[in-house]
């Protein structure tokens, strides 16, 4: 099965989640969804994941940083020259302990792209 007919089904086991109220049904789909994504991972072919790592849908750093950590606070600037948008920076809380987040950005758009130097960052970006 390649990877395009593996997101259909996918995407199918997604929707049939949201439409569900029972409890017991939900759990049981999340199951069958995790269980077919771990074996949808061990089936790729090098190329497979090449296109995995680079779709479009794919979650930036700052969608999954908002997903996983509380009270994030990012830094700006590297108090010598400028703010690199190209690297995401800054300190939050996960299960209640603080932690360093640092993470490379792209954008998602041409101009986001164009702004973060499509995710190469400058000196100033390391100095953060």
């Amino acid at each position: 099965m390649d990877i395009l007919a593996k997101e259909k089904k996918l995407e199918q086991l997604i929707e049939q989640l949201h439409r569900l109220d029972d409890e017991k049904a939900i759990a049981t789909i999340k199951q069958t969804i995790q269980q077919y994504i771990q074996e949808s991972m061990r089936e790729l072919t090098p190329w497979d994941r090449v296109l995995l790592a680079r779709h479009p849908k794919r979650p930036h750093a700052k969608e999954i940083i908002d997903a996983l950590f509380q009270d994030f606070m990012e830094f700006h600037g590297d108090r010598h020259y400028e703010d690199d948008q190209a690297i995401l920076g800054g300190i939050a809380s996960f299960n209640g302990r603080p932690v360093t987040i640092i993470a490379h950005k792209k954008g998602q758009t041409t101009d986001e792209n164009i702004r973060c130097n499509f995710g190469m960052a400058h000196p100033e970006g390391y100095r953060k």
